[in-house]
């Protein structure tokens, strides 16, 4: 989708690149799981795997990964041990139970802002935390145990992140959820970006490279529509994503810029 036409077209398959370079690990047999970052060994210890790269950090020192123990969908669906070692060696953090999504995890400003809490039901009891080097201290970043978090994306400017959030909720349907796009500052200040209409959910907010520019995906009964925000104005819908079933209230639409 070009911003300049507002068009579609298809330029071939999108690109891939290895988001861990130099990083190595064992397979989901051995006794023994460990991580080797461009040789050095910096993890190692006696579990049944694989284990799972989550992120790394914007400047490349640290690494944040689980352990998928018994190779287990069901287990990793209701959230892992969120673990970080620095890329050099050294000690190993826990920073609490997470889903695994590729996208409840961000990092900014030297920290890392994440979606944190168990059970797969996405808009359940799902808190907004911050941990940052050296300790790794985890902490609300806005402490609202009425609300569910997922999604944050640092914004361009590395003041805060741009996140999902509404009122916490056990209904387990996939469609239940009513997401809306907040601003949470590093601060813990918080405000509403965007609201969307009665039945629908904002998901998957996505920051342009300029910083100009926030994707995101509205969703109504798994139909997904891609909208773009300027300057706090809301356009769209640009191009219609079809439907996607998603997993308890959590869907992955895949949005990525190109320059």
């Amino acid at each position: 989708l070009s911003l300049s036409s507002c068009t579609e077209r298809v330029l071939g398959e999108a690109p891939t690149t290895n988001p861990f370079p130099g990083i190595r690990t064992t397979g989901a047999r051995a006794k023994t799981q460990r991580i080797w970052v461009h040789g050095k060994l910096v993890f190692s210890h006696a579990e049944n795997g694989p284990v799972m790269l989550r992120r790394l950090s914007g400047d490349g020192k640290w690494l944040f990964f689980s352990i998928d123990s018994y190779a287990s969908a069901s287990i990793a669906a209701d959230g892992l041990d969120l673990l970080v070692v620095s890329t050099g060696g050294g000690p190993v953090h826990h920073l609490g139970l997470t889903l695994v999504h590729r996208d409840y995890l961000t990092w900014c400003a030297g920290r890392l802002v994440y979606a944190a809490g168990p059970d797969r039901i996405a808009i359940h009891a799902k808190r907004l935390l911050v941990a940052s080097p050296p300790d790794w201290q985890p902490r609300p970043l806005w402490n609202d145990r009425m609300r569910s978090f997922a999604s944050p994306t640092c914004e361009p400017d590395n003041t805060g992140v741009t996140v999902l959030s509404q009122p916490s909720s056990v209904d387990a349907r996939f469609f239940a959820t009513r997401w809306q796009l907040w601003h949470v500052g590093l601060d813990g200040t918080h405000n509403l970006v965007d609201e969307p209409p009665s039945g629908w959910a904002d998901e998957q907010p996505t920051w342009s490279p300029d910083g100009n520019t926030l994707a995101f995906v509205r969703e109504r009964k798994g139909y997904g529509r891609l909208m773009l925000m300027r300057q706090g104005k809301v356009l769209g819908s640009v191009a219609q994503l079809g439907y996607q079933l998603g997993y308890y209230g959590h869907h992955d639409w895949g949005l990525t810029w190109a320059r």
